[in-house]
């Protein structure tokens, strides 16, 4: 039998990781006029994907949680 748990325990790793992400968004935003705009897209790309990831895995569920037997 398979149970469907969630361990809020380690969810906030993610949530952290996706807080970071936004940051570097807002950095490269905020500072786009003085450094170079290759530099800002590097910054932006990269706090959006960590963005997207820290909030994907924060929202699901990790394979051994899914499928913990009782």
């Amino acid at each position: 039998m398979f149970i469907k748990k969630t361990n809020p325990t380690y969810m906030w790793q993610n949530y952290v990781n996706a807080l970071l992400g936004l940051c570097l968004i807002i950095i490269s935003i905020a500072v786009a006029s003085s450094i170079d705009t290759t530099l800002v897209w590097t910054f932006g790309g990269i706090g959006a994907l960590t963005l997207i990831l820290g909030l994907w895995g924060g929202s699901s569920e990790s394979y051994e949680q899914e499928h913990r037997r009782a």
